[in-house]
């Protein structure tokens, strides 16, 4: 088995094909990743510094970070599956967000933390993710 296949493996698993948020996205990112064998550095408590941590790894190349610069050609809707995308802390939401994108297809738009969410374009009025990163597998 790929670490793709265990990716999905694991997302099946721990999400279940709920569609209702339960406020532990950044636990089950951490959670399935860790179940694929990929470590990090360190378990943030909020969504909002994964950032800081994921930058560390070996598994993802940080692909966009919202204090160094804008999109550039970087489409949401075209990015890989399994690239991480990391919404910042708002005030209705002192954690942030993080979710995986969980479709190849662009037309569809799905992506993934806690539950399964579609047309993924804003996070609370946030048009931008505060970091994205790329899988490198």
């Amino acid at each position: 088995m790929n670490i793709k296949q265990a990716l999905d493996g694991a997302i099946k698993k721990r999400v279940k094909g709920n569609t209702v948020s339960h406020g532990h996205c950044l636990q089950t990112v951490q959670d399935v990743l860790e179940d694929v064998g990929i470590k990090l550095p360190s378990r943030p408590a909020s969504a909002y510094i994964f950032p800081s941590v994921c930058v560390k790894s070996q598994e993802f190349n940080q692909a966009y970070n919202m204090l160094v610069g804008n999109l550039g050609n970087i489409n949401l809707k075209e990015l890989p599956k399994w690239s991480i995308l990391v919404w910042n802390k708002t005030k209705d939401h002192k954690h942030g967000h993080i979710e995986f994108v969980f479709e190849d297809d662009p037309s569809v738009n799905k992506t993934v933390s806690d539950y399964i969410q579609f047309d993924r374009s804003t996070y609370d009025c946030q048009k931008v993710p505060m970091a994205i990163f790329i899988p490198k597998f």
